[in-house]
C-alpha cells in the first residue's frame, strides 16, 4: 500500500472509530433494555413490569464516592414521586451481592436494587461512568442519559422527572 493510500485508510478509521465511540447505544429515543433480575427482596424486576411507569434505571458501585452522594437524592425523588408513578431501580455491579445491600442499607434506601455481578444488565444499557443514570419514560424509551454525579445534578435530574410525569 503506498503512504498516501495508508494515511487515506488510518484517517477514515480514525473518523469512523470517532463517531461509532461517540455514538451511545442508548441515546434518547431508544427502547429499554430488560432488567430481568431480582431485588433484595426476591421481587423479579422486568422492563415489562414497569411500562406505564416513569424509571430510573441507576447503576451504581458501593466503592463510587458519587454514587454515595447520589443515593440520598435518588431516595428523595422516590418518596416524593413514586405516588405519581416514578419507580428507581438501583443496578449494583459490584461485585459481591452483600456489598449492594449494606451500601443501600446504610444510606437509607428502599426501593429496588437488583445485583448485576456478571455485569449482563451493564452490557445491555453500556453506563459510560458510576453513577449512570437512565430515565425511562411511559412507553419504555430512554428520555436522557446521565453520567456520573455531583450535587448540582440533583435539580436537573428532578425537572427531567417531573415533565415525564
Amino acid at each position: 500500500m503506498s503512504p498516501r493510500k495508508f494515511v487515506k485508510f488510518a484517517l477514515a478509521l480514525v473518523l469512523l472509530l470517532a463517531v461509532a465511540g461517540s455514538v451511545s447505544a442508548l441515546d434518547a429515543g431508544a427502547k429499554a433494555p430488560e432488567i430481568g433480575l431480582k431485588d433484595q427482596h426476591g421481587k423479579q424486576i422486568s422492563m415489562a413490569g414497569l411500562k406505564g411507569k416513569v424509571v430510573i434505571v441507576d447503576f451504581f458501585a458501593s466503592w463510587c464516592a458519587p454514587c454515595r452522594d447520589e443515593m440520598p437524592v435518588l431516595q428523595h425523588l422516590y418518596k416524593k414521586y413514586g405516588k405519581d408513578g416514578l419507580v428507581v431501580v438501583g443496578v449494583s455491579v459490584d461485585k459481591e451481592r452483600q456489598n449492594a445491600i449494606d451500601f443501600a442499607k446504610k444510606l437509607g434506601v428502599t426501593f429496588p436494587i437488583v445485583h448485576d455481578g456478571e455485569h449482563g444488565v451493564a452490557k445491555r444499557y453500556e453506563p459510560k461512568k458510576m453513577p449512570s443514570s437512565f430515565i425511562i419514560d411511559r412507553s419504555g424509551k430512554v428520555s436522557k442519559v446521565h453520567a456520573g454525579f455531583h450535587k448540582k445534578d440533583a435539580a436537573e435530574i428532578e425537572k427531567k422527572v417531573k415533565s415525564l410525569l
